[in-house]
């Protein structure tokens, strides 16, 4: 099976622990998988790279990390990032995190393949986030229903 993996971050974290130990197993047991991450490489790409795990990265090298950056860089890169996808032609494309779900989910939406959301929160409560976080989940929240085949969820909270 062909799997990709689109994650916002390959830096530590608790997720991305959880995508390097799937993505890991994934591979031992004979997929061949990818992981495309929306940020440069970060502590876990090398990792994954050792276990015959496919690293990919959207964002530029060395790119600046502030909002208007990361933005600019999402919309500029998406027909870069949907002609690689629809080349490599995974069977199905999980993806981790808020801004992954929303990006990854519609590319795949696009092109028709199905679509695991991974859910690692617990609580849609606007005080634990920052704004557009906040609006990001909302947004995400309203496509649940048309962008996922799956959703996936760490926590009984967060599957309601």
């Amino acid at each position: 099976m062909k799997i990709l993996h689109v994650t916002t971050s390959l830096g530590v974290g608790g997720a991305e622990h959880i995508l390097f130990l799937v993505a890991s197993k994934q591979s031992r047991e004979g997929s061949r998988v990818s992981v495309l991450g929306l940020c440069d490489d970060g502590f876990y790409a090398e990792r994954l790279r050792e276990r015959g795990v496919s690293v990919l990265t959207v964002f530029p090298k060395n790119l600046t990390h502030n909002r208007l950056h990361v933005l600019a860089s999402l919309i500029l890169h998406w027909p870069i990032a949907l002609f690689k996808i629809w080349r490599w032609k995974p069977q199905v494309i999980h993806t981790w995190m808020y801004v992954a779900d929303l990006w990854g989910g519609t590319i795949g939406r696009i092109l028709r393949i199905p679509v695991v959301w991974g859910i690692f929160s617990g609580s849609t409560n606007p005080r634990f986030y920052s704004r557009p976080t906040y609006l990001l989940l909302r947004v995400c929240g309203f496509l649940s229903r048309s962008i996922p085949t799956v959703i996936v969820s760490c926590s009984a909270y967060g599957r309601r």
